[in-house]
């Protein structure tokens, strides 16, 4: 009977370890990287499903890829700290790239592109070719 009740124990102080553990060790993988986010929409402002965006860390070589929504955004998590080339692509449109951006740890950065193509530009339609929205994210380098 005192062997069982030992058992009983070390089973349940083991698994309140566990789980009192646990959500720690995810902070830490939270606190040790970052997560590039953003939108694919056409210089129409229409939202972009199906676009893939690929990142790559220039230090590694290691890329990760991703396919925007419904909503055309994309979110790629748990990246390694460092610098990036980003570039959004689908079919019909020209291959946006952002290059050089550092990512630093906890940081969501938001890098939403706007590649030409899909349709005849109008004069009077604005350059926004792969281009950040003003005010997203001022820690991107200037793709002007």
């Amino acid at each position: 009977m005192e062997t069982s009740v030992n058992k009983r124990f070390l089973f349940l102080t083991s698994l309140v370890l566990l789980v009192a553990l646990a959500p720690g060790s995810l902070l830490m993988a939270q606190l040790t990287t970052g997560t590039i986010l953003g939108t694919v929409k056409d210089q129409t402002e229409a939202v972009l499903p199906g676009a893939t965006v690929t990142v790559t860390n220039v230090e590694t070589g290691i890329v990760r890829s991703a396919t925007t929504g419904s909503r055309g955004e994309y979110r790629i998590l748990a990246l390694a700290v460092g610098t990036y080339d980003i570039q959004a692509s689908m079919a019909g449109f020209q291959t946006n790239v952002h290059k050089g951006m550092t990512l630093s740890i906890g940081r969501e950065a938001v890098v939403d592109f706007f590649p030409e193509g899909g349709r005849r530009r109008r004069a009077g339609d604005g350059d926004r070719r792969g281009k950040r929205r003003a005010g997203t994210d001022p820690g991107l380098p200037s793709t002007r």
